[in-house]
């Protein structure tokens, strides 16, 4: 146990906030996350709008497999078990009945989420929630917008959390693109070209 330099409370030595000021003596960060590279935005972004679902979902499995062990790390016992069982639900719909990749994806996306949330509570005692509709809406890339905003919604869980510049024009873009790509899919949009 040592004394907090802020405010001298007795806190153990790896604490990485007080408890007692609540002042911060680390970054909160979720260690070695990889986000999706811009050639893969590109690929996510051409395959959507041409209706093509298969490439993105590709894209969604890819990513997931380089992130599942830094989820696995950070989850407990029983998240793990839904998140196998959902990335095998996913792979499994991707083969036989694509259209449900949709829903699988959701699930999954939530559940990702899930295991930050219960994560950041238990390491850093913050709160954080994510948006309900943000992530029925853009799924995956609110997951990664979820983990490029992490360290901001741990240090103040109760304002809105807002990119740098350069990340709101690359988000605003590729979840305009993914959600006309997602209405063509669904036929509510007649492309000419998809005919």
């Amino acid at each position: 146990m040592v004394k907090c330099p802020y405010c001298e409370a007795m806190i153990n030595n790896n604490d990485e906030r007080c408890h007692s000021c609540g002042e911060w003596f680390v970054e909160p960060y979720l260690d070695n996350f990889c986000f999706i590279s811009m050639p893969l935005f590109i690929i996510l972004s051409i395959s959507l709008v041409l209706g093509n679902l298969w490439i993105y979902y590709i894209c969604v499995v890819v990513w997931l497999m380089f992130n599942y062990k830094n989820f696995i790390a950070i989850a407990i016992p029983k998240d793990v078990k839904k998140l196998n069982l959902l990335s095998f639900l996913m792979i499994l719909t991707l083969i036989f009945i694509p259209k449900l990749a949709i829903i699988v994806e959701i699930f999954l996306s939530y559940r990702l989420l899930r295991i930050i949330e219960k994560f950041s509570y238990k390491k850093y005692d913050s709160p954080i929630t994510h948006h309900e509709l943000g992530m029925i809406v853009f799924r995956l890339l609110y997951v990664v917008y979820f983990i490029d905003t992490f360290t901001d919604r741990v240090k103040d869980p109760t304002r809105r959390y807002l990119l740098e510049p350069k990340s709101w024009i690359k988000y605003s873009i590729l979840f305009l693109i993914i959600f006309i790509g997602c209405l063509c899919f669904i036929g509510f949009v007649n492309v000419p070209f998809l005919q």
